[in-house]
């Protein structure tokens, strides 16, 4: 089955052709649903708009379209009473460099490259990101479940932009209002106790208690594209297009045309292969996790 990419914040319409028309009760009764590979429902069952004979659609708007992934529509109808389903999958994505700002800046490679263009974003988005220890894409109102680690600062392996509840153990109770969230893109990502339990009445905790599952609900990833990111990716855009990378990915550190020796770099994937690009990097490489 065919995944449909579409940018993050467009638009997309989804169309299913059924062949004959679908059972009719003041409106044609063809339902769709939107829900994202967490598990969560972006868009409740609504009714799909027909076009034609057995042809039906479903407009979903920039608001739908929030949040980065994979993405199932989910297709119901009668034909002559009999309930039937399709599934179709579509996955949102947050381009570095957009179409627009990269032949903006390299006019004299649209001709050429234009109708490529979103192959060689998503390659060197597929350097970048794993380069740097983590994804430019973002989640909006996704839930994570965390192992407590009985500290009272939690490390999050993904960047947590917002969040509007927390909970802790089996019994769900709420902690929201006694953590806060610290981001630092190098090497800290935690949740942690801002007060010590005894601020806030009826609660005493002031660890994440080994083993209890911690949900946190909130807006994970990256909003946006940090400007040095987008500049890195834009010029490893261009370099893909001019393939000037072969030496690059066949690991190849020096030639040595007189020998016929070839040498292999120790550390292949320790850079993007451009040191320009490592460099506008360098504030969003993730070292290591760290809780200070």
């Amino acid at each position: 089955m065919a995944l449909t990419i579409v940018e993050r914040e467009g638009t997309y319409t989804a169309t299913i052709d059924t062949t004959v028309d679908v059972d009719l009760d003041g409106d044609y009764q063809i339902w769709v649903t939107l829900t994202h590979d967490w598990g969560f429902t972006v868009v409740a069952e609504t009714l799909a708009t027909r076009t034609d004979v057995g042809e039906y659609e479903y407009a979903f708007t920039a608001s739908d379209l929030d949040s980065s992934g994979v993405h199932k529509i989910h297709w119901r109808y009668e034909i002559s009473a009999v309930e039937s389903t399709t599934d179709q999958y579509i996955e949102i994505v947050q381009k570095h460099v957009s179409n627009d700002d990269f032949f903006d800046t390299y006019p004299e490679l649209s001709d050429e490259f234009e109708v490529q263009y979103d192959w060689y974003e998503k390659q060197a988005r597929r350097i970048i990101e794993p380069f740097c220890g983590q994804e430019f894409q973002f989640i909006s109102t996704g839930i994570l479940t965390y192992d407590g680690d009985g500290t009272s600062s939690l490390p999050l392996h993904r960047r947590l932009d917002s969040f509007s509840e927390v909970t802790i153990g089996t019994d769900g109770d709420d902690i929201t209002d006694l953590v806060e969230f610290y981001n630092n893109d190098q090497n800290k990502r935690y949740l942690r106790y801002a007060t010590t339990g005894d601020e806030v009445a009826g609660y005493t905790r002031s660890t994440f208690a080994k083993d209890a599952d911690v949900q946190i609900t909130g807006d994970w990833g990256w909003p946006y594209v940090p400007e040095t990111v987008k500049a890195a990716s834009l010029l490893l855009i261009y370099e893909l297009m001019l393939g000037d990378r072969v030496n690059y990915t066949a690991g190849i550190d020096q030639v040595w045309m007189d020998t016929q020796r070839t040498e292999f770099r120790d550390a292949l994937f320790d850079t993007t292969g451009n040191l320009d690009v490592d460099t506008l990097l360098m504030d969003y490489t993730i070292l290591e996790v760290a809780i200070v």
